[in-house]
């Protein structure tokens, strides 16, 4: 690597380092230090995602197939989040929809009530919690 790609990595590192501090910040002044905390921990996508979901489906069992689409939706749930621009109006409308349309479609997946109801309470206690951020 070159002396100028070096500058570029490093530049992005720096980058990506912000914006997960910003991330961890606005999750633990909404009031949900769990979610700021699991942020901190992954800073890539992927590691989200999978933080997102053992949250999600903690003391669920799922098929490796239902498993597979219960990540499929999150990514996709997840992109969309991060095409929000959360300065213009209505965003944090938009983002509470999406986490309840990921929610009642991973919901779809459960096999049993006692399930649906472990889901249901760790679905509650993932969700942003406070006021609607001005």
């Amino acid at each position: 690597m070159g002396g100028n790609d070096e500058a570029i990595a490093t530049t992005r590192n720096r980058e990506m380092h912000m914006r997960t501090l910003v991330v961890v910040l606005i999750l633990y002044l909404i009031g949900n230090p769990a979610n700021a905390q699991g942020v901190f921990a992954a800073r890539d996508p992927e590691a989200v995602m999978q933080n997102i979901y053992k949250g999600l489906f903690a003391g669920i069992e799922l098929p490796k197939e239902s498993r597979d689409s219960a990540l499929r939706v999150i990514r996709n749930e997840n992109n969309q989040q991060m095409a929000v621009d959360g300065r213009a109006p209505g965003a944090w409308d938009r983002r509470i929809a999406l986490n309840r349309w990921r929610d009642s479609t991973l919901r779809v997946l459960m096999r049993t009530e006692s399930d649906r109801r472990v889901f249901d309470a760790n679905s509650e206690r993932m969700r942003p919690q406070g006021s609607i951020p001005r």
